[in-house]
């Protein structure tokens, strides 16, 4: 594929603005964010409208493109960046999230790493 390298660099540079302050001005991360997401929705209806020409795939795309509920290209590149954006990031935030709770509420921690498992009859 020829567009990998590009999607690669457009979503690392969503990735860094994605929570930064929400300032659209020319040199911030939010802004580089803004246009990094126009670009990446652009590279994938070029890539959407190339797989509408040939044969449909049998993945996530191709389920998107033959699917009945009659997406809009627009449609179909959100939920496919958002699939990348939830798979790389959802993991990670939920990891980090649990070892801060356990942190906060040493009972709870307690609990979850109790040395003998509790008997299930």
């Amino acid at each position: 594929m020829r567009y990998i390298e590009e999607l690669k660099q457009c979503y690392l540079t969503l990735e860094k603005g994605y929570n930064s302050m929400p300032v659209n001005l020319p040199g911030t991360l939010f802004h580089k964010a803004m246009k990094a997401r126009k670009r990446l929705g652009a590279i994938v209806a070029h890539i959407i409208s190339a797989r509408r020409e040939r044969q449909r795939g049998n993945d996530l795309l191709g389920s998107f493109v033959d699917g009945r509920e009659a997406l809009t290209d627009a449609q179909i590149a959100d939920n496919v960046i958002g699939v990348i954006f939830a798979a790389r990031d959802t993991t990670a935030s939920v990891l980090t999230w649990m070892v801060k709770f356990l942190g906060d509420h040493p009972a709870v921690l307690k609990a979850v790493t109790v040395s003998s498992p509790p008997h299930i009859s």
